[in-house]
């Protein structure tokens, strides 16, 4: 077998592969290092996806559902649709880590704000 391409790597990190092109992959990752390399940097990146999604509220559960649904039946064809959900998995990813960077945002401002209204009630008080 010829070195696979990300997107036989990447199929075979999603569990995408049919059992024969699977087996031929892991065969090929067992003697080769670089591929071997790679696609464990691809299995961390769905990990750390899997992690953020599932820590994720159930509105981007369900998108990520239609992603993968939308993913396999790509398996039997249209090699560039995969690439599209890769893509569309990254933006998920990337909404994801937005939306919680907002919301850390958010209890920061609510934490100040909240210190600040003590504070302020201390003061007026102690001026009484």
């Amino acid at each position: 077998m010829t070195h696979p391409d990300d997107e036989a790597l990447l199929d075979h990190a999603l569990g995408l592969l049919a059992p024969g092109a699977r087996a031929e992959v892991e065969a090929h990752l067992a003697g080769c290092a670089p591929c071997g390399a790679r696609a464990q940097a691809l299995r961390a990146e769905q990990a750390a996806l899997g992690a953020a999604l599932a820590a994720a509220p159930a509105d981007a559960r369900r998108v990520e559902a239609r992603v993968l649904a939308a993913a396999r039946p790509a398996r039997q064809g249209g090699g560039g649709r995969r690439l599209l959900v890769a893509a569309g998995l990254g933006l998920v990813a990337g909404g994801l880590v937005l939306l919680a960077d907002r919301r850390e945002q958010h209890h920061r401002r609510a934490t100040l704000v909240q210190r600040v209204e003590r504070s302020e009630r201390a003061a007026l008080g102690e001026a009484r």
